[in-house]
């Protein structure tokens, strides 16, 4: 049986971070630890694959740099039906491929001597008071620690009795050329086109063997009463900009959203990125992921020099670290707005550029003060007074 200080689950960018991170904070851990991917790379993701600048600061912090064909972008775009806004940014991030990027990313890891072993399939997870042992197409694995980075239907995440998220998500996209009612290439473009769709539209410039094209696609949140054939709407999207479904060969993928009030980790298990759950809100993954992956190698390292495994503060302390705070606030924007203050919040965005700058600025990674984001708060609520005292700007 091979034994590892701590196996990681999932070759993905949570898990492919955790690894680097933990092996820049404890780099005697290196050696003792093993990333098992379940694929071998290069491997495909469905993704819209945007990754906000944030998510490459966070990994130059540490000496990592991801270089892969690419799209920048310095402009977010959201629509609703009451009109939009759009932000510049200097540079907002950039539009990835997950075959390229996460190849790279992995490559990145193993010049730092992690080791990954590719074609790994994980089958049963048994968790003891002194270890956790893995079942595998490779044989029997044991480690101290677990980390599960192996998205929403992974067994370590079934392992720890977790059942499906209350925010669940359909997500379809494709591939197309570009077409006249296109936005410029440098923009991300999001649009939350119907009040009784919980979800949205995007529209990504990216890059597919060197061919500019468009990713496409439609975000769905399954929340009670909100069912819809995404797979229509995105049909009727393309049929406005003369272009058939049919011609375009369509990815279809689930996801599940971060519960605040849930546990994402027992003594010696823990999840990371989409295993725990995703931005319900907007779906967001990579930079968050990435996020969490800093936080988790960085916990790991404490915790093991301490020879403390139990991680009953991991909750706690991951919900005030970066991807906990952004997650939280994705989740209560998610249920304000996709419940009954929808109407009140698509006005004010539409009015309120501010909304939309702060957000890309935050995609971003720029330092932007809790102060500015109650203004901007504060300033919806002037704008609801306004509009309940002039009913004709409803129009």
């Amino acid at each position: 049986m091979q034994s590892y200080e701590v196996i990681i689950v999932g070759g993905g960018p949570s898990g492919l971070a955790t690894a680097l991170f933990l092996a820049h904070a404890a780099p005697a851990l290196v050696g003792r630890m093993v990333v098992l991917e379940k694929a071998r790379y290069p491997r495909d993701k469905i993704c819209g694959g945007a990754i906000g600048a944030r998510g490459d600061k966070l990994l130059q912090s540490i000496g990592v740099h991801v270089d892969v064909p690419s799209v920048e972008v310095s402009t977010l775009s959201l629509s609703t039906r009451f009109g939009g806004a759009r932000a510049h940014v200097g540079h907002i991030g950039r539009v990835v491929r997950r075959i390229e990027f996460d190849h790279a990313l992995a490559q990145q890891a193993k010049q730092r001597g992690i080791q990954i072993l590719e074609d790994v399939k994980v089958t049963e997870l048994t968790r003891s008071a002194d270890d956790v042992t893995l079942q595998t197409t490779a044989g029997p694995f044991r480690a101290r620690v677990v980390i599960g980075a192996d998205g929403v239907t992974g067994i370590v995440r079934r392992s720890l009795g977790l059942g499906p998220s209350e925010y669940r998500a359909q997500v379809i996209e494709l591939d197309t050329e570009m077409v006249e009612q296109d936005l410029p290439r440098d923009t991300l473009h999001f649009d939350y086109f119907d009040p009784g769709f919980s979800g949205y539209a995007w529209d990504f410039p990216t890059i597919v063997d060197g061919r500019a094209l468009m990713c496409r696609g439609v975000y769905h949140l399954k929340l009670p009463g909100q069912e819809a054939d995404i797979q229509d709407i995105l049909a009727q999207r393309l049929a406005a900009r003369g272009l058939d479904l049919a011609s375009y060969k369509l990815k279809r993928f689930a996801e599940c959203g971060f519960e605040t009030s849930r546990s994402y980790a027992v003594p010696r298990v823990a999840l990371v990125g989409e295993a725990a759950g995703i931005d319900s809100f907007s779906g967001e993954g990579i930079p968050q992921a990435l996020e969490y992956g800093a936080f988790a190698g960085n916990y790991l390292a404490e915790k093991l020099k301490k020879n403390d495994l139990s991680f009953r503060d991991w909750g706690k302390r991951m919900l005030r670290a970066k991807p906990g705070y952004d997650l939280r606030m994705r989740e209560w924007l998610m249920l304000q707005y996709f419940g009954e203050r929808r109407e009140l919040i698509e006005r004010s965005v539409g009015n309120l550029p501010e909304f939309v700058q702060c957000t890309a600025e935050q995609l971003a990674g720029l330092p932007i003060s809790n102060l500015r984001f109650v203004r901007a708060l504060a300033l919806a609520g002037v704008q609801k007074l306004t509009d309940r005292l002039r009913p004709s700007s409803w129009a």
